[in-house]
């Protein structure tokens, strides 16, 4: 998907609902499709955020900053949990989240 076509996706579906994620930075949230996101807060306009764009290395690396791991086993030696097994379905939205405030949040 263009990020265009991203895009008018998100002002498509304007009635998806914001939620709250961070009420100390005013950060909100909303899933558009099962990868697709878009976040803001404060201080931040609404940004998209396809973790399709991102391989694998690039989630990991960012996840493991909030520690979190996409690996089984031997990364729980390390102290990180893997966040499948924490969030289940809503994987997705946490590395979303993980990479908003990583990349974009100011």
């Amino acid at each position: 998907m263009t990020r265009t076509a991203k895009l008018n996706f998100a002002y498509k579906y304007p009635n998806r609902k914001w939620i709250c994620t961070d009420a100390d930075a005013l950060q909100y949230g909303r899933q558009l499709t099962d990868t697709l996101f878009e976040f803001k807060d404060e201080n931040t306009e609404a940004t998209l955020v396809d973790i399709t764009e991102y391989e694998a290395k690039e989630i990991e690396h960012t996840i493991n900053a909030y520690g979190y791991t996409q690996l089984k086993g031997e990364n729980k030696a390390k102290g990180l949990e893997n966040i499948e097994e924490l969030y289940g379905k809503s994987t997705n939205w946490i590395i979303a989240e993980c990479i908003f405030e990583m990349e974009f949040s100011k």
